[in-house]
């Protein structure tokens, strides 16, 4: 549903979905709604060298102060979505989860706490290949920072994408993240005299079996066991207030292990990823010599491959540290044409620099003449294509 606060009929659809009528007494007449969580996408280009593709945003705010932390009695509602008009101008809303005044250790309540829990399930469920949109973190200074993550997701797929991952995504937020919504909406389609196209979601229905909220453990004659009684419908007080689950925690040898499990996964990659010295002693011990043979290398700068010159020789592999629009450090296999003297002499200047190219290692191993080295290195090719194929998220067929 095109976002449009303007328009009479959506604002009634909105309204039922951020004050709804079946939640009014068990939250004090929607005093006690804290937050909510959106999701949005847009067909745009996020950086200025990328092609247009459909984004996803998952983010959330806060109704009383819009996430500025400042008191006040005034209740915003939807001044968020309405300020993207400034920025977007258009776009569409898909859903909106309410979350009420539980809070997280940062005390930034649970409606954030569950907007970070979906960003990290996406990455984990689909990346790879999966692109999250980063900031350009580059200061005045011109000194590289890494870039800050966004809320922003590439979806393959365009709308049907967008769908199967929303899915998704209200199966998560049921099943799989610490705080449940209060009431959540799906807005399906735009509007109509016979259709007013949005449904609330019902997790009784929908997700019956799902498992309850779990906020703390107690130690019972030395068996630590779950608290049963902290659970999605517990009006205990304990459910609301930080866990000694939480105060406990030691930050230290959180990061500790992240930072082991960081260093053990580079180990791990230089053992099965080796160098680009092994990597073109491979491709010239293959059955071909290095040379391969395909009429279509697709297209490149609005050229694309006529055939004309289908063979091709390896003549190195490299490992930027930096390439635009791609990984660091992925390793690239170069090529040029496998020609005669007399071929070559005829070729033309543009011909010579369309057909000197390179490709991804693991996209190398997917052509024909190189099938020999795919089966040999079949983990290899398997743990590249892992790590470096990107720029979508991928969707599973159900």
């Amino acid at each position: 549903m095109n976002f449009d606060w303007g328009d009479q009929r959506k604002a009634e659809i909105y309204r039922r979905a951020i004050y709804p009528e079946s939640i009014k007494k068990e939250t004090n007449e929607w005093n006690t709604i804290k937050g909510y969580i959106y999701i949005i996408s847009k067909r745009f280009a996020a950086h200025p060298n990328d092609p247009e593709r459909e984004l996803m945003k998952i983010g959330f705010s806060d109704f009383n102060t819009d996430d500025k932390r400042e008191k006040t009695k005034e209740r915003k509602d939807l001044s968020r979505l309405q300020g993207f008009k400034t920025t977007l101008v258009s776009f569409k809303w898909w859903r909106c989860y309410l979350f009420d005044e539980r809070q997280n250790e940062r005390d930034r309540g649970a409606a954030y706490q569950t907007e970070q829990e979906l960003h990290k399930l996406i990455v984990d469920r689909y990346n790879p290949p999966s692109v999250r949109i980063t900031f350009n973190n580059v200061p005045m200074t011109g000194d590289f920072k890494k870039d800050r993550p966004s809320e922003w997701f590439w979806v393959k797929g365009g709308i049907k994408g967008i769908e199967k991952i929303l899915k998704f995504i209200d199966e998560e937020i049921y099943t799989n993240t610490q705080f449940e919504p209060i009431f959540s909406t799906r807005f399906l389609g735009e509007p109509t005299d016979e259709n007013a196209n949005y449904e609330h979601i019902y997790p009784d229905k929908e997700y019956p079996n799902r498992p309850p909220k779990i906020t703390s453990m107690v130690v019972t004659k030395g068996t630590v066991k779950e608290r049963n009684e902290i659970s999605r419908t517990s009006e205990a007080f304990e459910a609301k207030r930080i866990t000694q689950r939480q105060r406990l925690v030691d930050n230290k040898e959180v990061e500790k292990l992240k930072k082991e499990k960081v260093q053990i996964q580079r180990e791990d990659d230089k053992k099965i990823e080796r160098d680009t010295k092994f990597w073109y002693r491979v491709f010239k011990a293959s059955e071909t010599k290095g040379r391969f043979f395909d009429k279509n290398m697709g297209e490149r700068d609005g050229r694309k491959d006529d055939g004309k010159f289908p063979q091709k020789i390896v003549t190195k592999v490299e490992k930027p540290k930096r390439m635009s629009n791609s990984p660091p450090n992925m390793f690239v296999v170069h090529y040029k044409p496998d020609v005669t003297r007399k071929v070559l002499r005829e070729m033309t200047n543009e011909d010579i620099e369309f057909h000197t190219d390179y490709l991804p290692l693991h996209e190398a191993m997917d052509l024909k003449s190189f099938k020999d080295l795919k089966k040999k290195y079949i983990a290899e090719y398997n743990h590249f294509k892992k790590k470096y194929r990107y720029g979508f998220i991928e969707l599973e067929d159900n």
